[in-house]
């Protein structure tokens, strides 16, 4: 394991001594990617995995920003924010809103993107937008992610979505 250099120097600062609940995994990084990471709901995600909430306060992380191209200058906003707040257990921010890229060999999906429902939309409505978008994010997920990739589905109906990507994957 490596020792977090400011962890260390923190614990000087204060008295105590570094233990194994502080010391930063040698383990591969986990790749991690959020669908929608321009938006409000993924953006109140993304500051937590970076902190190790997540997969613990060891284990290391890459989060792969992911979404439209008309959001790819808000992805660099929440890049450099993330950057600013100087989390030691991440590694690397990928922005993209190419599937190739934003799915490439990651361990974990948060699929928050999606279409919301709008005035008078049926969720018949919602399930066509959206069934189409988890279809192609399902074919790319089956292309490019790890084969053990877990997924978790924000994005409404998330039941069905769940089913679709699952299909597709």
């Amino acid at each position: 394991m490596m020792m977090n250099p400011q962890r260390n120097f923190l614990g000087k600062m204060f008295g105590s001594s570094p233990t194994e609940s502080n010391l930063i995994s040698n383990e591969p990084p986990k790749r991690i990617a959020v669908t929608g990471a321009a938006g409000n709901i993924a953006y109140s995600i993304l500051f937590r995995l970076a902190a190790g909430e997540f997969l613990g306060k060891n284990q290391r992380v890459i989060l792969h920003l992911v979404d439209i191209p008309m959001m790819d200058n808000k992805l660099l906003g929440v890049q450099a924010e993330l950057h600013d707040c100087a989390f030691p257990l991440l590694d690397e921010v990928v922005c993209s809103s190419d599937p190739s890229v934003g799915f490439k060999d990651i361990d974990y999906a948060f699929m928050v993107g999606s279409k919301p429902r709008g005035p008078g939309m049926e969720r018949a409505d919602l399930l066509k937008d959206n069934g189409k978008i988890f279809v192609n994010t399902g074919k790319a997920m089956g292309d490019y992610a790890k084969r053990d990739c877990k997924s978790i589905v924000v994005g409404n109906p998330a039941n069905t979505n769940c089913l679709i990507l699952q299909k597709y994957a």
